[in-house]
């Protein structure tokens, strides 16, 4: 290690960080599926499946920054095994 870090360690960061971004995104895709999939018929039904259409593009959007926050961890762990190499 050095003073930038462990790179296996912020690779493994950065891919636990991608990981958890699939999983938001999964789940928000099951919540709309779900509520699109339910039978109620009426304004409030209506109203119910417009929120978890919004929280499916919520958690979309939050995915989205977790999977853009890994690709710099990425690089980062990249630069540092770069640095390791030409010190050694």
């Amino acid at each position: 290690m050095n003073l930038i870090g462990d790179p296996a360690a912020i690779d493994i960061l950065a891919n636990t960080l991608a990981s958890r971004a699939g999983q938001v995104a999964s789940v928000g895709r099951r919540v709309e599926a779900r509520a699109d999939s339910c039978r109620w018929e009426c304004h409030q039904a209506d109203r119910f499946r417009q929120e978890m259409r919004s929280r499916h593009s919520q958690a979309e959007h939050r995915a989205a920054e977790r999977t853009d926050l890994s690709h710099p961890l990425h690089s980062h762990a990249a630069e540092g095994r770069a640095d390791m190499s030409f010190l050694h």
